[in-house]
């Protein structure tokens, strides 16, 4: 027998041969984030240790994956495009900070920070730092972020730069919890690809026609 009901045995006691062995798998599910102890006893008809004892331990751990991920986008030479910032999320996450480091010769537009439906209570700033944006988002209320996945906002940027393809750069990652602890565990950079533009490709055209 196993206690407590954390521990289970996964497979019958075999009948032994004399100086036989057999692994005995024993599974562990914690149901909470907490130490736990049992034993599992057997019964045996050995006349010199009919009883054996073995003493069990486990530490119950939630598993938490908090992580911002900044998506990839496309855009022709010097034109704008909206930035995605996304968070995955187990636990509760009222805001959020970070900066992103742009290439250069990729502006942010000012004022160009828009929430979505999963920041319905929240307010966001953002202010270019050198040549990195950093953006907060907060809640007056603490409200947490609605859902578990998917957008919360985005910004919007100008590539004046020649096509290619740049990195942005996440760094300084902060995802408040309800009692105002930093719960992030990860992050994704992202790409910017720059495209030549429609009237480059024009203007290559009619010199080579001409």
């Amino acid at each position: 027998s196993v206690t407590p009901d954390v521990f289970e045995v996964l497979s019958d006691i075999e009948i032994l041969s004399p100086n036989g062995e057999v692994l005995l798998p024993v599974q562990f599910t914690p149901v909470d984030e907490t130490d736990y102890s049992g034993s599992l006893t057997i019964i045996t008809n050995d006349p010199d240790e009919s009883v054996v004892s073995v003493e069990l331990s486990g530490s119950g751990i939630q598993y938490h994956s908090n992580v911002l991920i900044l998506g990839n986008v496309e855009v022709e030479e010097g034109g704008h495009v909206l930035v995605p910032v996304s968070i995955e999320n187990t636990d509760t996450i009222t805001g959020f900070q970070f900066d992103v480091t742009l290439p250069q010769g990729v502006s942010f537009i000012p004022d160009s920070l828009f929430l979505s439906s999963r920041a319905a209570d929240h307010v966001v700033e953002g202010n270019m730092i050198d040549n990195a944006l950093r953006v907060l988002c907060y809640s007056m209320n603490n409200t947490p972020l609605s859902s578990n996945t998917g957008m919360v906002m985005e910004f919007d940027i100008v590539a004046s730069v020649p096509a290619n393809y740049y990195s942005m750069e996440v760094s300084g990652v902060l995802l408040h919890g309800e009692d105002g602890s930093n719960e992030y565990t990860g992050h994704s950079d992202g790409v910017l690809t720059v495209l030549p533009s429609n009237e480059a490709a024009y203007l290559s055209l009619s010199t080579n026609y001409l």
